[in-house]
């Protein structure tokens, strides 16, 4: 593993820049869903072709990046989580992503037709040794692993010293990847 470094666990800071980045997400439609055995891969369509949202489930760095070509093919795995979101995600538009700010590491991704009652989301839980992605729609739930308990954000989670841009995460990440 020489030459190969782990990618430094992000501040809230640094997710936040991500999330502003998936800003343009919003309001185009889910078309395409990619599972692995740590990645879930969302593809959006837009008037200039698709637009990638990777999720990385790593247990020591989980992130999540926004991509306008697919850097990597995942080594692609059928799970009970990428037949849900295909069954009920799928074909829905992207009306908001936030960060739980008081959760720390927390995303929220909220889905749905302009008339549906209760929007589908999707949990995004981005900290070392918790990661998931819990999937809610019409009353029905699922999770890429089981569910733990929320560890409370401490005031550490809040600051870093040196803020990366997303350039840099993703040089980041695709160096752990390699």
């Amino acid at each position: 593993m020489a030459g190969r470094q782990a990618l430094k666990t992000w501040t809230v800071s640094e997710l936040n820049n991500v999330v502003s980045a998936l800003k343009p997400l919003v309001g185009l439609r889910l078309q395409e869903v990619l599972t692995s055995i740590q990645d879930v891969v969302l593809g959006f369509y837009s008037a200039n072709g698709m637009l990638w949202l990777w999720i990385d489930l790593n247990a020591i760095s989980p992130s999540l990046l926004p991509w306008t070509d697919l850097p990597l093919r995942p080594q692609l795995k059928k799970t009970p989580l990428h037949l849900f979101l295909r069954a009920h995600f799928v074909d829905r538009v992207l009306r908001d992503v936030h960060v739980l700010d008081d959760q720390g590491r927390v995303v929220t991704l909220s889905f749905g037709k302009a008339l549906d009652p209760e929007p589908l989301t999707l949990e995004l839980r981005l900290f070392p040794h918790g990661r998931n992605l819990l999937a809610r729609a019409h009353g029905k739930n699922i999770s890429w692993q089981k569910p733990g308990s929320m560890p409370p954000a401490l005031d550490h989670h809040f600051k870093g010293e040196q803020t990366r841009s997303l350039d840099q995460l993703r040089e980041e990440w695709l160096a752990q990847k390699a």
